[in-house]
């Protein structure tokens, strides 16, 4: 028996079109600029729950008593603070021309070249040359390790400002943010600010080389049934 096998119909399109109407890829990230509030809010839940128990304990309505009413209204209000604190952030991927002017204006520093280990040698001036020699490069590793970050905390900053997209809070929305502003936002003040940083330059990273591919929709099945 021979199979009937179709053929798909040819169809020609213009590439150059369909090259362009390509998107970028971006990925959006939600930050909380009240965390204290989590504390606030577990702790009045707490509350709420010892509350209900003893409402319970004394054979009384849940939710009727005085004291359940004014916490949920407390953690209500909790809620709405909360909500007040959010933003969502949206960056897009770089093209490796934004992303090569990036690092070329911000070269990172040569790293220190390990001396050659004497310290075996029989000769004892090799040794003590080398004794000298490691102790200036320790001292120039250190030096290079600090010159090195803040050569990367500078191209996070600029990778970040330049894949914004938009910063959505319920005071309204920015389309751009500034280096400076991104370093008062990671600011040792703001010990939460460091950590927000880098979700933002790790989403912007995503969207730049992360996979784009979008995961294949899982079908539901009665019970009982097995997938064909």
């Amino acid at each position: 028996m021979t199979e009937d096998i179709t053929t798909p119909e040819t169809v020609e399109f213009d590439i150059f079109d369909w090259i362009d109407s390509g998107t970028v890829a971006q990925k959006s990230v939600t930050i909380y600029n009240d965390p204290a509030l989590i504390a606030k809010i577990e702790d009045v839940q707490a509350r709420i729950e010892i509350a209900k128990r003893t409402a319970a304990d004394e054979e009384a309505a849940v939710g009727d008593t005085d004291e359940l009413v004014a916490l949920r209204e407390e953690e209500a209000a909790l809620f709405v603070a909360w909500d007040a604190a959010k933003s969502v952030w949206t960056v897009q991927a770089l093209a490796p021309e934004t992303i090569n002017e990036i690092n070329d204006d911000l070269p990172m520093p040569a790293r220190p070249v390990e001396p050659k280990d004497d310290s075996k040698s029989q000769n004892p001036s090799k040794v003590a040359a080398y004794e000298k020699a490691r102790k200036q490069f320790v001292t120039d590793l250190e030096a290079y390790l600090k010159a090195a970050k803040i050569v990367s905390d500078e191209r996070s900053y600029r990778y970040i400002a330049a894949g914004l997209v938009s910063i959505v809070t319920p005071k309204g929305t920015a389309t751009s943010i500034s280096v400076d502003a991104l370093k008062h936002m990671a600011h040792p003040s703001r010990p939460h600010g460091k950590t927000q940083v880098n979700q933002l330059v790790t989403a912007v990273n995503d969207a730049t080389t992360g996979d784009q591919a979008v995961p294949a929709p899982k079908l539901s099945t009665p019970s009982g049934s097995t997938p064909a």
